[in-house]
């Protein structure tokens, strides 16, 4: 025998009870109220989860992409039909809701994301970054962008400020400037060139390969 709360008044009572014996709450209303709380845990705990695998993935690992662990695998000079296949097929992405109306070559774009607490769109701009620029081929991965667009604009640049926090801790301090209202951070690796964007109504993070950016700039 175990003692359980009665989710009317809040008296313990035997679990072999068939009621509460201070309100009358029956035993199977008791039960019940119980699997629905526990089902709003286990929802609640997957989708912490969630945001969590998300923010990881999204703020370093995305960030990390050039480095030795790459989660996606994606590499510099990778046709953009393979580049676009690792991103799709990747656990980090497969369960997220694809937008059908914005799907091309060089575009993956997911809704419903949540990002730092922020429901928003998320997009993969692929090697469109170089385009027109000498030396750049329009099939083969020089440079890509990460955009997340919230929503509903989130206060104190929350996205942006969080994004620059996860970026330091793997490149050092970046070097930020702002213009016209457009708030934007860059670092520099020996593989790499970053910038972070922030205008507002959508933050964009570009991944230049570093050879490519350096002629071209």
């Amino acid at each position: 025998m175990a003692l359980i709360k009665c989710t009317k008044c809040g008296k313990e009572i035997s679990d072999k009870s068939s009621e509460c014996v201070n309100c009358g709450n029956s035993m199977q209303n008791i039960m019940e109220d119980y699997k629905k709380v526990k089902k709003k845990k286990k929802i609640k705990i997957v989708t912490v989860f969630i945001i969590f695998v998300f923010v990881i993935i999204s703020s370093v690992k995305l960030v990390n992409i050039y480095k030795s662990n790459n989660p996606l695998g994606i590499k510099w000079g990778m046709s953009l039909k393979d580049s676009k296949k690792k991103i799709e097929k990747s656990k980090y992405f497969k369960d997220l809701k694809i937008d059908p109306y914005e799907q091309y070559d060089d575009i993956i774009s997911y809704n419903d994301v949540n990002v730092y607490g922020n429901n928003s769109s998320l997009m993969f701009f692929l090697n469109n970054g170089f385009e027109g620029c000498e030396g750049h081929n329009p099939k083969k991965m020089d440079s890509f962008c990460i955009s997340i667009a919230p929503y509903k604009e989130p206060k104190d640049d929350k996205i942006y400020k969080s994004i620059i926090k996860e970026m330091e801790k793997i490149y050092g301090k970046g070097v930020s400037t702002s213009s016209d209202g457009i708030m934007e951070t860059s670092w520099k690796s020996d593989k790499v060139i970053i910038e972070l964007m922030n205008y507002g109504s959508s933050i964009d993070i570009w991944f230049y390969k570093k050879n490519m950016y350096d002629n071209n700039y």
